[in-house]
C-alpha cells in the first residue's frame, strides 16, 4: 500500500503518485492506499480515519481488509470531526460500477489516469459509471465522495480491456476448394480454366493454363477476414511445363502481399505446406499495412525467367486456413 494522506495533507502530490503507480501495476497488482495522522504531538491527531466494514471486530477480520482493499479513507473537513459518510456496497457487472453511500453526499468522481496526458482525470459524476465511458487505457478507476463535512475515497477498481471480438469462422475446406467463387485473371496472350474434380481426400481444383513467355494467369476467391496470426494450408502437384507459382492475399484497397513458393508448377509428387499471414510480403498496390477485414487469396501461376513457359495443369487440394 501507500499513504496518500499525512497529516493535513502535507504532501497534496501523493494522490498523483498513488495513480501513476495504480497505471502501471493495476489490474493484476493493486496497491492499497492509506491516510495517517502521522502523530507525533497530539494536535496531528484527527485529519484522517481509515473506515473498515468487519464482519467481526478481531484482529483477523481487520488483517483481511486490508489485505485485500476492503476499506476505505475518510478525510474530514474539520479537525478531529467524526465521519459522516459510509460506504454501505459496491455492485458490480460487467457493464457498470455503483456505489451505496449512506450520509449528506454533494457528489461523487470518479477517476482515473490518462497516460496521454501524464495527469489524472475525471471521468464522471455520479453514483454508478458505465464501464464503456472508462478509456481502453485505463487499468482501474477510484471514487471520490464529497459530502457535508467531508470526503471519503475508495480504493481502485482494475480495469481489464473487453476480450478481443471472436474472428470470424475460417472459410471450411470445402468452400476454397469448390469452383464457385474463384475468378480467374490472366495476361494477354495465357490462357486458365478451372476445374472442381475430387480427390482421395475429397474436393480439389484444377487449373488448366498455357503460358506465353512473360506471361501469368491467377485465380482469386475472397476468403473474409483475416488476422495476422492465421495460417494458409494447402498442397500443389501438376504437370507439364515447370512454372513459377505464388501465393498472394489482396486487400479491398488493391494492396497485394505474397511469397513465391518453393516449389515448380510441374511437381509430381505434391508438396504440402502452410505459409503464415504475418510472413507475406507486401508487393504492391492499396496502402500498408493490409487491411485484413477483407481479403481475397490468389494463387498465381507465372513464366519468370528460369521458367519454361507452356501448358500445364496444377492441382490444388487439401487448402485450410486456421
Amino acid at each position: 500500500g501507500m499513504e496518500v494522506f499525512n497529516q493535513n495533507d502535507r504532501c497534496p502530490g501523493d494522490r498523483d503518485l498513488w495513480d501513476r503507480v495504480l497505471h502501471a501495476l493495476m489490474p493484476d497488482r493493486p496497491v492499497w492506499g492509506f491516510a495517517g495522522d502521522d502523530t507525533h504531538v497530539l494536535d496531528h491527531l484527527g485529519w484522517n480515519l481509515l473506515l473498515l466494514p468487519l464482519p467481526e471486530l478481531t484482529s483477523d477480520a481487520v488483517r483481511a481488509a486490508l489485505e485485500s482493499g476492503a476499506f476505505c479513507f475518510y478525510r474530514p473537513d474539520r479537525q478531529n470531526a467524526p465521519p459522516s459518510l459510509s460506504l454501505a456496497s459496491v455492485s458490480a457487472t460487467p457493464d457498470t460500477l455503483r456505489l451505496s453511500v449512506q450520509g449528506n453526499v454533494r457528489e461523487i468522481e470518479w477517476s482515473t489516469f490518462n497516460p496521454k496526458t501524464a495527469q489524472s482525470e475525471i471521468l464522471h459524476r455520479s453514483d454508478t459509471l458505465a464501464l464503456a465511458d472508462v478509456p481502453a487505457s485505463s487499468t482501474f478507476v477510484r471514487a471520490r465522495i464529497r459530502g457535508a463535512d467531508g470526503t471519503l475515497y475508495t480504493q481502485p477498481f482494475g480495469i481489464r480491456p473487453p476480450p478481443a471480438p471472436p474472428a470470424p469462422p475460417a472459410p471450411a475446406l470445402a468452400d476454397v476448394q469448390q469452383r464457385d467463387g474463384w475468378t480467374l485473371h490472366q495476361a494477354r496472350g495465357a490462357r486458365l480454366s478451372l476445374e472442381e474434380t475430387t480427390g482421395p481426400d475429397g474436393p480439389l481444383l484444377r487449373a488448366s493454363f498455357d503460358l506465353p513467355a512473360n506471361t501469368w494467369v491467377a485465380m482469386l476467391k475472397p476468403v473474409g477476414a483475416l488476422t495476422p496470426d492465421a495460417v494458409i494450408g494447402f498442397s500443389v502437384r501438376g504437370t507439364g511445363a515447370p512454372n513459377s507459382i505464388e501465393l498472394k492475399i489482396e486487400d479491398a484497397g488493391g494492396a497485394t502481399y505474397g511469397r513465391h513458393l518453393p516449389v515448380k508448377s510441374n511437381d509430381a509428387e505434391g508438396t504440402s505446406m502452410e505459409i503464415a499471414v504475418r510472413d507475406l510480403l507486401y508487393w504492391w498496390g492499396g496502402e500498408e499495412p493490409m487491411d485484413l477485414s477483407r481479403v481475397g487469396l490468389s494463387f498465381a501461376i507465372v513464366h519468370r525467367h528460369e521458367d519454361d513457359g507452356g501448358s500445364g495443369t496444377l492441382l490444388l487440394d487439401r487448402v485450410y486456413i486456421r
